[in-house]
């Protein structure tokens, strides 16, 4: 009985979104996952901790200074950042000139400038016209409050993700339904719901990437000064984060792929590219007196090729298979990525392609010592779950996608990944500081999940340490991951 109840819910679901407008699919997409992340800000969570107050810093400096000089922002008793105290660590240094520059990149800072002066602005007010009776009870102070505008703003950011995710899953299935549950499942699941309240760079750079790509499949025909602006937003992602530079590399070349036959098209991109990157670079020169580099992101020359295979190796293992930080234990609908690119290279190469470059482009830098000295998990102390993997994640997305279309098979396992999605998901909207792991200790999540002993993390791989037995583990995983894949495109329909 509860069976059939749940299957004509699900197929009255279906009916209903399939007869639905497309334009109202997209407002009610982006308003469900809205009101989904901003419940989440309701509970106890991490943010306003590691690179999110000193990314503020830079905001209230472009803001109210309308420089880059962080002086006067670090350790002013004023600032209602950290409630005063914030201190700039490694996170700011001394540029050119002897003048304390901040070592984050400021492209998104750069973007959010006009709403951050409003946020301050609001949340110094509010606190005012408070009571102290009531700012105590309710912890309601600036700070308090101007975290949570920080984080709706990242929320809005996941939100015009979730709908940019919709429309390339809708142009490539045309199946209404499938495409609105899949772009919000992906939105609401790890690791893109670990970062979607927490003011840093991961969210907006997938955002930017998505859209992106979504111009380029969506609007085949352009103008010049449309075709301009895509190459600056391409460019832009590097000024956003150094650590895209990979991404905006594959995602040039997939733009490449896709206009081959526009010449025209082709130089209003490269000139709108050649814009943005020149804007990095010649602020770069102006912080710290170098084309490229910074004191953040530097490269190391000095590993031998046996030391950067190894060690690049190690970081591929643990961005998949990892208990913290791996993609396919928090995130286990992205199991179908494997098997979606086993179809893609069947039908769809194109598509295969156009995906494939900016997600190898991107991990070829994430995965390189040299030039990333954060490893996978995004260095010491505490990171968010599946921090680096965020950028691609609607690339990952689009290729499981393809899986999911391909037939009742891998439907079957969808209904077992999707279960198995959902309990992590409400389990970190109950819980969003199981979000947050410390190097070198288990799984937060899954040490909350597995409950009373024996722990099911003992069951799980750790790739900070790791030892034969993650190994091992590691390879039971993907043992299953390849029979999953065979199994689904063997017999796709």
């Amino acid at each position: 009985m509860g069976l059939e109840l749940i299957k004509r819910v699900l197929l009255r679901w279906r009916e209903s979104l399939e007869a639905a407008e497309t334009t109202r699919l997209r407002r009610w997409l982006g308003a469900v996952t809205l009101i989904f992340i901003a419940t989440l800000l309701t509970h106890k969570k991490l943010t306003g901790q590691g690179d999110e107050p000193h990314y503020m810093a830079i905001a209230q400096s472009l803001a109210f200074d309308h420089d880059l000089d962080l002086a006067n922002n670090y350790g002013d008793r004023a600032n209602i950042i950290l409630g005063g105290f914030l201190e700039h660590g490694r996170h700011a240094r001394q540029g050119r000139g002897g003048v304390l520059r901040p070592v984050h990149d400021i492209g998104m800072p750069f973007l959010w400038t006009p709403y951050y002066a409003l946020a301050q602005t609001l949340s110094r007010a509010a606190a005012r016209a408070l009571s102290s009776g009531l700012v105590k009870k309710t912890k309601t102070n600036s700070w308090g409050l101007l975290k949570w505008f920080m984080s709706m703003s990242v929320a809005l950011a996941a939100a015009f993700l979730a709908i940019a995710l919709f429309d390339l899953c809708l142009f490539f299935s045309g199946h209404k339904a499938l495409s609105f549950t899949w772009a919000l499942l992906t939105i609401l699941s790890p690791p893109v719901l670990t970062l979607s309240f927490i003011f840093m760079t991961e969210v907006p750079s997938a955002l930017m990437a998505t859209l992106a790509y979504r111009e380029i499949k969506l609007r085949p025909e352009r103008g010049p000064l449309r075709t301009l602006l895509l190459g600056t937003a391409v460019g832009g992602l590097f000024l956003i984060h150094a650590r895209n530079a990979g991404l905006a590399a594959g995602l040039t070349l997939t733009t490449a792929y896709a206009m081959r036959r526009s010449g025209r098209s082709l130089v209003a991109f490269a000139a709108g590219l050649a814009l943005a990157v020149a804007a990095r670079t010649l602020l770069n020169w102006h912080l710290w007196g170098a084309w490229v580099t910074t004191p953040h992101a530097a490269l190391n020359m000095a590993w031998t090729m046996s030391a950067l295979l190894k060690e690049a190796g190690a970081r591929l293992g643990g961005l998949i298979f990892d208990q913290q930080n791996g993609l396919l234990l928090n995130g286990p609908a992205y199991l179908l990525v494997l098997p979606g690119i086993a179809l893609l290279l069947r039908s769809s190469r194109a598509v295969f392609i156009e995906i494939s470059l900016p997600v190898l482009g991107y991990l070829a830098l994430v995965l390189a010592p040299f030039a990333n000295i954060h490893g996978w998990g995004g260095g010491p102390g505490f990171t968010q779950l599946g921090r680096f993997l965020v950028p691609i994640a609607p690339f990952l997305s689009l290729a499981a996608f393809k899986a999911v279309c391909s037939g009742p098979r891998a439907r079957r396992w969808l209904w077992i990944f999707g279960g198995l999605q959902a309990v992590i998901t409400l389990t970190i909207w109950q819980r969003p500081s199981l979000a947050t792991n410390f190097s070198g200790e288990t799984s937060a999540l899954w040490t909350f999940l597995g409950g009373r002993t024996p722990a099911i993390t003992t069951f799980l791989p750790s790739w900070t340490f790791p030892f034969t037995t993650d190994l091992a583990l590691s390879g039971i995983l993907l043992a299953a991951w390849i029979a999953i894949t065979w199994d689904i495109v063997r017999s796709p329909a």
